[in-house]
């Protein structure tokens, strides 16, 4: 019996002693993190699956992991003993695994799902959809304080067997090497690239309070904590955020920090930094002789602290916040910035290619994980202070792969390999950079094979759609990626996931989201990414993408224009001019379009 089955046995028991039929595990930890760090992962430790997207759902019978199409190749090559559910192109793999348990074969069954992990709304959704099923008593199940029918709110802890699973060995896994590059310290970062201070973030949110009547607004998302106290850290893998939690009053933040923190220096003006354990308390006494409205956003705060508002007497009141379209229309300060490490980051993809096809050239050995390690490198020579996600560094047919990240360390890269190459860094003022580029291995004396040239222009004429496109102030996102995916689909093409994505402290931001279910509108200042792509299992992928920022057209009034804001070199090997269109082409040969294909980046 090998370790992966070893440990859904010993969870199935601990389920049987907990009287339950199934438990879910979602794939986050207690701040809802998109990367976890390792020792934190339970839904990797029992599925072995290590994407950054997915939950698992495990019963006595089966372990069934649902995923979104970016992982479906992945998550059937990690998971052996797991079947595989990937969510449909515009669904998501909570709608997936509600429906799923909504089918006849789960009434009366009992559930565990830990409240730590799972956020207010989808523990909502979940309950809703459970107790539709079976109703039961309130007393069997009431462990929060509230009336939760045939859904067991449990902590994650009572279903983490792996220190019972190593011996009683607490897991330790090597610390990920991104926070290895300049260490990410905890830092108050100067308005100077923020463009307002905490006072002006304040301003800018606090209104909210008054027009719903709340006293207060309670703040999880760890990047929306970071964007209101200019505070940056690097407390977890891949992000520049520090493990902390916030409250918004009508005058001043509060601010809870982790205890190895106390030694920061002092605040900046308008913040009052609360002891670990202390802010639910510091609350109480700030909001005595008022109605105690707490307000929190259910799509970013876990169950957890909702039952934690209600036990400490005060009364949370579900809100969307208003801190995340705030924060997604950046200032001119940091545009500034953004374009600064942006430039930077695209000297790392050129240079890393080169070094690629040189060595490669040479007749040198060079894996995929000898390609990674060049990253690291040079994204700390570029002045980063952490990467903003694995490097995908994907040959062959391994790039068919959408988020390749398991690099192989023992077979050679050869010349005529389409490689992809997918990296991001973060820099100083706490900015994430995201860039991918498609490339030939070799000198020029490498040609493309015409099944190579065609699809990747295909690419490209997607990816020029959407980095050219001028659309009506106000227009949803979802008619972006309408545009730029129609040109795929016209050619029997299509890419299992979004179009792009908000890109500023976290590497994936929302809003905006370019995707089928991005119903919010495109707003000038936000900056988000374009990236089609074709994946053929068997045969690789192609995916080109960069961060765009809306900008107003100077020509029509009423109108907004998609304004290119990464340039590392496309390889002009790959592009097949007979299938561009004429703007196509103008683009290309236009100064802006140039810069993406023949001029080279910049960096240091």
């Amino acid at each position: 019996m090998d370790i992966l089955a070893k440990r859904l046995q010993a969870l199935r028991q601990r389920m049987r002693d907990l009287g339950a039929d199934a438990v879910l595990i979602p794939g986050t930890d207690p701040y809802l993190n998109e990367f976890v760090p390792p020792e934190h992962n339970l839904r990797a430790f029992f599925t072995g699956f290590t994407g950054s997207a997915g939950d698992a759902l495990i019963s006595h019978e089966e372990a069934r992991l649902f995923v979104d199409g970016r992982y479906a190749l992945q998550a059937r090559q990690q998971a052996p003993h797991c079947h595989i559910q990937v969510a449909e192109l515009g669904a998501g793999i909570v709608d997936s695994w509600l429906t799923h348990l909504a089918q006849d074969r789960w009434r009366g069954s009992r559930l565990l799902a830990p409240i730590d992990r799972l956020s207010s709304r989808t523990f909502d959704r979940l309950a809703d959809c459970v107790s539709s099923c079976l109703p039961i008593s309130s007393a069997d199940v009431d462990v929060s304080g509230d009336c939760v029918p045939f859904c067991v709110p449990v902590s994650s802890a009572d279903v983490d067997v792996s220190r019972e699973m190593e011996g009683g060995a607490k897991r330790n896994p090597k610390r990920s090497q991104a926070t290895a590059i300049q260490g990410a310290a905890t830092r108050w970062v100067s308005s100077r690239l923020t463009g307002a201070s905490v006072r002006q973030r304040i301003a800018a949110a606090a209104p909210f309070l008054h027009e719903h009547d709340l006293q207060a607004l309670f703040v999880a998302a760890l990047d929306s904590v970071a964007w209101l106290s200019n505070l940056r850290g690097g407390d977890f893998p891949y992000q520049s955020v520090a493990a902390a939690r916030a409250v918004l009053l009508q005058d001043e933040l509060l601010l809870e920090l982790h205890r190895r923190h106390e030694e920061l220096t002092p605040p900046p003006d308008g913040v009052m930094v609360v002891p670990q354990g202390k802010l639910l308390h510091t609350l109480q006494k700030r909001l005595r002789g008022t109605s105690r409205r707490v307000g929190f956003d259910p799509a970013t705060t876990p169950q957890i602290a909702v039952t934690l508002l209600r036990d400490a007497g005060l009364t949370p009141v579900s809100v969307n916040s208003p801190v995340d379209p705030l924060k997604a229309r950046k200032t001119p300060a940091e545009l500034t910035h953004m374009r600064e490490c942006f430039t930077r980051a695209d000297g790392v993809a050129h240079r890393v290619r080169q070094w690629l096809c040189d060595q490669v050239t040479q007749g040198k050995h060079i894996t995929e994980r000898d390609v990674g390690d060049m990253v690291w490198r040079q994204f700390r020579r570029s002045g980063a202070v952490d990467l903003s996600f694995p490097p995908i560094c994907a040959s062959g047919e391994h790039a068919a792969v959408v988020h390749y990240t398991d690099l192989d360390d023992h077979a050679p890269i050869r010349p005529g390999q389409l490689f992809l190459l997918d990296i991001g860094g973060i820099y100083e003022g706490g900015t994430s950079t995201d860039l991918t580029r498609t490339f030939l291995v070799g000198d020029d004396r490498v040609r493309p094979t015409a099944r190579q040239k065609q699809h990747f222009t295909h690419v490209l004429q997607a990816a020029i759609t959407g980095m050219t496109a001028q659309l009506p102030q106000g227009t949803p996102a979802a008619e972006l990626d309408a545009l730029v995916r129609g040109v795929l689909r016209r050619q029997g093409l299509d890419y299992a996931h979004g179009t792009g994505h908000g890109v500023g402290i976290a590497v994936h931001e929302s809003p905006p989201r370019v995707s089928p279910t991005g119903h919010e509108p495109l707003e000038v200042g936000h900056v988000f990414t374009i990236e089609p792509g074709v994946y053929i299992p068997s045969w690789g992928g192609i995916r080109i993408e960069n961060v765009c920022a809306l900008v107003d057209d100077p020509l029509r009034d009423e109108y907004t224009r998609v304004q290119p804001l990464t340039f590392a070199p496309l390889d002009e090997r790959l592009i097949d001019w007979s299938r561009l269109t004429e703007s196509q082409q103008r683009f290309l040969r236009s100064p802006q379009g140039r810069r993406c294909w023949h001029d080279g980046a910049g960096g240091t």
